[in-house]
């Protein structure tokens, strides 16, 4: 096939039209497309175009079969005309100037070329591609343009009254156009790239009488071919049917599909042959620069499927189908991690309550689909009542599970993302109605952030993204279209969709800055964080899935066990929970173990509790744990249990527990009176020879506003105190952090915490046996703010692994 020269004096401008014309070709071998474009003046790039640049990219462009040069205006045609002159006179000879406009009559170009079409056919593709702008705004320029276009190949005869769709012996196509935009550019070009050389197809919309050549995109394009009306096509070609094949296999691989599937739901594309084509995959790796806080910037990709029940076909057995689509949905998951998340989201597919409510709908007459969409749909809409920050996390869990087996129940794939990010511009930022922690562990490098309409910064899916450096904003409240240009900043919580130019250039260098910065912190991640002053803050990290080593990690300040045994439908054993703990303490050395944190708003299958009104002011944390006083004496044994084997392995007593969501010192007496008695049972001494020092150090998370006002009662009853700035702040400023339209109420209030957080230092310093003070909330992830944290006096930072890096930087620079 022919290549292609682009020649412009703006090289931002020739980059762009490549890249738009790129994305109406997909096949695998596509024509070479070179840019010569602007002057180079050492490392700035002026407009102008450069005689030499353009011979050498010719050269590079050079094949047997032509080269096509495109130019913009003014001197890129004399310039190109110079450079022909100073390559070889044969490769002269191959090289054609075309008159065409340079956007428009590259992406014709293109699609023509890809197809296999002659440097002269390509260059009459190219000359004519403004006739679909013609067509619309003149008359006049319309028939001026006709002698022009009807030298393109294969085009009908104009003005001979013969009509194609009359030839007896032609076959006919009609395809009923969905996608929402009609028969746009892409379609039409899909229909170019699949035509190419084979033969002579005609087109026209359904009803009218103006035909025209299939194979040229602008012509196609031009008929006005609305979403639900019908496009048809003919040929007398002998292989028509294999033609028309192409054709439509190309119209659906689009995203969405230009065409619907009519074989969705048949026996050979369903479920029983998903499971056999999954297999293991690592996460593709990432830029280590990437942690999460990066602005994220790049064309939006919106993420929709085709999981509505119109595509199902019933099977003549529906249980067996539930089953199927059971077993390649937990193949898909496994294939992702075994993180305690992605488990949890097993255990939701065999969820045994659910499974009954789906085989009850499925005996009473209801098909396999809605009877999968009506079992998970009811169970997410439960959560989502609870109206709780945390709820979204676990409405997102069912319905994640529920999409996934309705698109196994209707056959399609699983794991596409790798293939719909070769159909579209990157890099992509990714808008989905929610984040669920299957999508994100699945997130291939081309994603540079995601947007979601619901959920918030704490669930699962984003959770998991960030673990991955997948910077997240939660809470778009206007319209966003597939391409638009989409910039975030997960720090500010700023976006800007369609930026103008100068808006877009202020924000590009925000984010090289960043990067930069991000990437200078990592050169220093394992060194210590040491202030200008010599003052030493350890940095920790907060784990909520059992990671490997975290380089850089002085610690673990926060290890959240009700996530890391999420997926357990049964308690863990106590011995369980010792391996566990002793497994993590080898990796991250010093790790503070959360009690069970759960509630109504976070429940565990063994720790239920009744639907409450207001969770999050409800019955969790250590208020809940009292009605599951056997949860907490499995888990402190646990603990110790850990600690005792790590001490025989001459690592010392690594572990320690804090107990959460705590108001009043009477909580913290309660526990450690467990903690005493599972001392005397551990060790076999007498009750009346207790030791006055329990063998483990025992803290609080403190996270309301009553415990910071008590912080002078807590001194003597704890050895370490714990912030949790999350709750803290949302409790402060009376405003769910979960809710879109207050949280920006509850990121008002940080200074107000800050002196808060300043006077719980003061307290614990000055207590007869000083106590440490550590903070393992957003705020402490956030450069902003870590630093405003360790002038208020904390001796510890807790932060998400991918900020390890940034935040021991940012207390250099104190």
């Amino acid at each position: 096939m022919i290549s292609l020269v682009l020649v412009s004096h703006s090289f931002a401008l020739a980059t762009a039209a490549k890249e738009l014309a790129m994305q109406m070709v997909s096949t695998k071998t596509t024509p070479k497309v070179l840019v010569a474009a602007g002057i180079r003046d050492g490392d700035k790039l002026d407009l102008g175009t450069d005689t030499q640049q353009i011979s050498a990219a010719i050269e590079a462009a050079d094949n047997p079969e032509g080269v096509l040069i495109l130019v913009d205006l003014g001197s890129a045609l004399l310039s190109s005309q110079m450079a022909l002159e100073l390559v070889d006179p044969d490769l002269a000879e191959r090289c054609l100037i075309s008159s065409a406009p340079l956007v428009e009559g590259l992406v014709a170009a293109l699609v023509s070329a890809a197809g296999g079409a002659s440097l002269r056919e390509v260059a009459a593709q190219a000359r004519a591609a403004l006739a679909e702008k013609i067509d619309q705004l003149s008359a006049q320029e319309e028939s001026s343009l006709e002698g022009e276009a009807g030298s393109i190949p294969f085009s009908a005869p104009a003005g001979s009254g013969i009509n194609p769709f009359s030839d007896p012996d032609a076959a006919i196509l009609v395809l009923k156009i969905i996608d929402p935009h009609g028969m746009h550019a892409r379609p039409a070009a899909a229909i170019a790239e699949a035509i190419g050389d084979k033969g002579a197809v005609y087109a026209r919309k359904g009803g009218a009488f103006r035909t025209v050549n299939a194979a040229s995109l602008t012509q196609v394009s031009a008929l006005g071919v609305g979403e639900g009306e019908n496009l048809e096509l003919c040929t007398t070609d002998p292989h028509a049917q294999q033609i028309f094949a192409v054709i439509r296999q190309g119209l659906l691989a689009l995203d969405p599909p230009a065409i619907a599937d009519p074989s969705w739901g048949k026996k050979e594309n369903a479920v029983n042959g998903i499971s056999l084509r999954l297999s293991t995959k690592a996460s593709a790796p990432r830029n280590p620069a990437r942690n999460g806080d990066q602005i994220a910037i790049g064309y939006a990709m919106l993420l929709g499927g085709q999981d509505d029940a119109e595509f199902y076909q019933v099977s003549p057995n529906e249980g067996e189908a539930v089953k199927n689509a059971r077993k390649a949905v937990k193949a898909y998951l496994s294939s992702l991690g075994s993180d305690s998340i992605i488990k949890m989201q097993i255990g939701l597919v065999d969820d045994p309550e659910l499974r009954a409510e789906i085989a009850e709908d499925i005996a009473g007459g209801a098909n396999a689909f809605v009877a999968v969409d009506k079992a998970y749909g009811a169970a997410a809409n439960r959560m989502r009542k609870l109206d709780d920050p945390y709820l979204a996390q676990r409405a997102a869990d069912f319905n994640a599970v529920s999409r996934l087996l309705k698109k196994a129940l209707i056959g399609q794939e699983l794991d596409n993302l790798d293939e719909l990010i070769k159909r579209h511009s990157t890099p992509a930022v990714l808008v989905v109605d929610e984040l669920d922690a299957p999508l994100a562990a699945s997130l291939p490098p081309e994603i540079e952030g995601v947007v979601t309409r619901s959920g918030g910064a704490t669930g699962h899916g984003a959770i998991v993204a960030a673990s991955r450096g997948i910077p997240v904003y939660a809470g778009l409240k206007w319209g966003v279209h597939d391409g638009d240009t989409i910039i975030f900043d997960p720090r500010t919580k700023h976006l800007e969709v369609n930026p103008k130019a100068r808006v877009f250039a202020h924000w590009m260098e925000l984010a090289r800055e960043r990067v930069a910065i991000a990437s200078k912190a990592l050169d220093l991640l394992e060194e210590p964080a040491v202030t200008s002053a010599g003052r030493q803050v350890p940095v920790l990290v907060n784990v909520s899935i059992a990671p490997g080593t975290v380089k850089g990690a002085e610690g673990c300040g926060l290890l959240r066990t009700e996530t890391l045994f999420a997926g357990y439908q049964v308690a863990p054993s106590r011995k369980q929970q010792a391996k566990v703990y002793t497994g993590l303490a080898r990796k991250l050395g010093q790790t503070t173990i959360r009690l069970w944190d759960i509630g109504a708003d976070k429940p565990l299958p063994f720790a239920k509790q009744p639907p409450e009104p207001n969770p999050s002011l409800g019955v969790r944390g250590v208020r809940l744990l009292r009605k599951f006083p056997h949860l907490v004496r499995e888990q402190l044994g646990a603990v110790i249990d850990a600690n005792q084997t790590l001490e025989a392995a001459g690592l010392g007593k690594p572990l320690r527990v804090m107990i959460p969501m705590v108001n009043h010192v009477r909580q913290v007496d309660w526990v450690r009176s467990l903690l005493e008695e599972i001392t005397v049972d551990t060790f076999g001494i007498e009750w009346d020879a207790r030791p006055t020092e329990i063998p483990l150090q025992l803290g609080i998370m403190l996270e309301t506003p009553s415990a910071a006002l008590r912080m002078a009662e807590f001194v003597s009853a704890v050895d370490f105190v714990t912030v949790g700035t999350n709750d803290l702040c949302q409790y402060v400023a009376a405003a769910d952090r979960g809710n879109s339209q207050v949280a920006e109420l509850a990121d008002e209030v940080r200074e107000t915490v800050v002196e808060m957080i300043r006077e719980v230092v003061r307290i614990a310093h000055g207590a007869e046996k000083p106590i440490e003070v550590c903070v393992c909330g957003d705020m402490a992830s956030d450069p902003a703010w870590a630093g405003k944290l360790v002038q208020a006096g904390v001796d510890s930072l807790s932060v998400r692994a991918g900020m390890i890096a940034m935040i021991k930087q940012t207390i250099r620079q104190l």
